[in-house]
């Protein structure tokens, strides 16, 4: 486990120790907490994002799509590849969850 947990309503990383989202002030509950598997999941999901598979790289975009806030600032980076698919495919999980209310 890290000493940060996840703002349910936005998905800021706030203090372990924060009673209020440092985001958008929202109550943060006792296991809120982002731990390592959760980290390395979304870094092998990022990778993923680049693969000349389709199917690879859409499959990747739906599940960090379903870890939400986390997994934005992969998708921005993502956004800038020079592979029109990969932005395709970052560009897609972004709206999904923009449509979410996420963010």
């Amino acid at each position: 486990m890290t000493n940060e947990k996840t703002c349910p309503k936005c998905g800021t990383l706030n203090h372990l120790d924060a009673k209020f989202c440092r985001e958008c002030g929202a109550k943060l509950g006792e296991t809120q907490e982002m731990d390592i598997s959760d980290k390395w999941k979304i870094s092998m999901l990022k990778r993923k994002l680049t693969s000349m598979n389709p199917k690879v790289r859409q499959e990747a975009a739906k599940a960090l799509a379903e870890i939400r806030k986390p997994a934005i600032d992969p998708f921005i980076k993502a956004l800038k590849n020079d592979n029109e698919r990969v932005r395709r495919a970052a560009a897609t999980a972004l709206d999904k969850i923009r449509s979410r209310g996420v963010g």
